[in-house]
């Protein structure tokens, strides 16, 4: 993992072994191979997922081959945390191909023979990277939420009239925007088509400017002047600024009315 100031820390790695021969020889060429590993060896099946609940790992080395782990008991353990936790398996050529194949169909992440540590070593290193890029991701994601949460905020006391546009439909208007075009609560224009607000004879400059956006990746925003029709009929002059944006992970047009 990557711990604040950015430095690299230690692979947390759970090895799931009897041996504790075993556990020290993988440990030793992880790290002569320059990975930075702290290991935990640990038998104890009964036991498995509340070692999973209490304490965190970044990886999980089942050693099929040691009679004291059970594979399945193993991956019905992973998989009970619905969490992020990849699982990789080592086995020897007793090993059923057919059991390593559906645990591979149940979500292990690799199968690593015994006696290949130099395998093993970059099927770590690979799986560690995928889970920090995995990780970033998510903290990535729930940082844009948090920002289209508060976007959404300003927008609700904005004093100017906004609206989201998706594929053609109001998806969410504020205040200001219920306001200009006399309509008394959401549920009167939320499901409209934006064509609706608009006077018939501007339907097809406004279906121009929205094409625009569509076919040029690089074109942010346009405007047009136009005619909107309000609820109680009366119409307006007014100028539509169009730009590209997106809510809840999803494209959509955003209609501010000036």
């Amino acid at each position: 993992m990557i711990d604040a100031t950015g430095a690299p820390t230690a692979i947390r790695l759970l090895i799931l072994s009897n041996s504790l021969d075993q556990s020290e020889r993988i440990t030793t060429f992880l790290r002569n191979g320059g990975l930075a590993v702290h290991s935990t060896r640990f038998a104890d099946m009964d036991n498995l997922e509340k070692r999973l609940r209490s304490e965190l790992f970044d990886l999980v080395l089942c050693c099929a081959f040691d009679d004291a782990v059970d594979l399945q008991q193993t991956l019905s353990a992973v998989n009970d945390l619905h969490s992020d936790l990849p699982l990789l398996i080592m086995s020897d050529q007793s090993g059923d191909p057919v059991e390593m194949l559906q645990a591979m169909r149940n979500g292990a992440m690799d199968l690593v023979d015994v006696e290949d540590l130099e395998h093993l070593q970059l099927v770590v290193a690979r799986e560690f990277s995928n889970l920090q890029q995995r990780l970033e991701l998510a903290e990535l994601k729930q940082r844009l939420q948090e920002c289209e949460e508060r976007g959404l905020g300003l927008i609700e006391s904005s004093r100017e009239a906004i609206a989201f546009i998706q594929e053609g439909m109001h998806v969410r208007v504020n205040p200001a925007y219920l306001h200009v075009l006399g309509f008394e609560n959401r549920d009167d224009v939320e499901d409209l088509p934006l064509l609706d607000i608009i006077d018939k004879g501007q339907h097809k400059s406004l279906r121009n400017a929205i094409k625009q956006l569509d076919m040029n990746s690089e074109q942010r925003s346009t405007s047009l002047e136009t005619v909107c029709r309000r609820q109680d009929d009366d119409t307006l002059k007014a100028t539509l600024h169009l730009s590209k944006a997106s809510m809840d992970g999803e494209p959509c047009l955003q209609v501010i009315v000036r």
